[in-house]
């Protein structure tokens, strides 16, 4: 159905894009990649192209094609200036670049997306687990404290009180045990982890 669209009205970028998620269904991502170029060049205005496009790309990547981290970036880029005040598109390069080894930059296009929308935590999630890769503790932590006081989730404390817990930093980490027990009594993970560390 998709490409008899693209066949009939070769013009219209949606249809492209769509066939280009059929095609990842059967798997066949070089023709999906293809098809999500003929998206883009049809509408180079619309982020979520760009995004499926980066996404083969990175695929490739992961395979070790000549050029195609560098097209990837290229899409993400071209994603960010088609909305630049979009911090999802901030957030799905930082993830890239996050598999792809690129710890920095992760972190770089993680802070534009928390500067831009401050109340999603993975963007703290991310930014903190890049700094961990990078071996820097002290930033890792950092993201994820900053997490907590936007958010006040619990989910981000955890996950602080594991990266606490790897620092030896044990009394920071049972102090964040206790505030997440303090208003969920019962969260299992972190009992779970007050039995690792302790309670005192």
């Amino acid at each position: 159905m998709a490409r008899t669209a693209t066949t009939v009205d070769p013009g219209r970028a949606v249809y492209w894009n769509d066939l280009g998620r059929s095609l990842e269904l059967v798997p066949d991502l070089a023709a999906a990649r293809g098809a999500y170029r003929q998206a883009t060049s049809r509408s180079p205005y619309t982020p979520a192209f760009w995004w499926n496009l980066a996404r083969m790309e990175q695929e490739f990547a992961k395979q070790n094609e000549p050029g195609a981290r560098d097209a990837a970036y290229d899409a993400m880029r071209r994603a960010i200036a088609a909305d630049p005040q979009n911090p999802d598109t901030f957030d799905r390069f930082a993830k890239m670049q996050l598999a792809l080894g690129d710890y920095t930059g992760a972190i770089e296009s993680e802070q534009q997306a928390i500067g831009l929308f401050p109340t999603i935590p993975g963007y703290y999630s991310v930014a903190s687990e890049a700094a961990r890769e990078l071996r820097d503790t002290d930033s890792a932590i950092d993201f994820l404290r900053r997490g907590v006081a936007a958010l006040n989730s619990n989910d981000l404390r955890i996950t602080l009180v594991r990266r606490l817990i790897e620092a030896n930093r044990l009394a920071e980490a049972r102090q964040v045990i206790r505030d997440v027990l303090a208003t969920d009594a019962t969260n299992a993970a972190a009992l779970d982890l007050q039995k690792q560390i302790g309670a005192q």
